[in-house]
Order: structure tokens, then sequence, then C-alpha cells
């Protein structure tokens, strides 16, 4: 399984900015209701941190 470090090969904090920027997706997703039904929920089981 990869780690987010083996993912992204980064200093701490910009590792940390990817996180933050990622988590930026819902507050996108609650600005425009109904833009995330291109989106498909991620499987059962899977790990994204």
């Amino acid at each position: 399984m990869a780690t987010v470090s083996s993912v992204y090969p980064y200093p701490g904090p910009a590792r940390a900015g990817i996180l933050l920027a990622a988590g930026q997706g819902s507050r996108y997703a609650a600005q425009r209701p109904g833009a995330d039904k291109l989106l498909a929920p991620l499987p059962q089981g899977v790990c994204v941190a």
C-alpha cells in the first residue's frame, strides 16, 4: 500500500499543503450543488489517507 510520503516525496509542509488543497473539494461542492454528480463514489475499503 502506498503512503502519502511515497506518492508525494515532498517535505512535510508541502505535503500538508497538498492535503489541505485536496480538502477544498467539499467547499466547491457546497458552492455548486449537483456538480459532484460527475464524481464517482469511492469503492468501499479504499484508503485515501
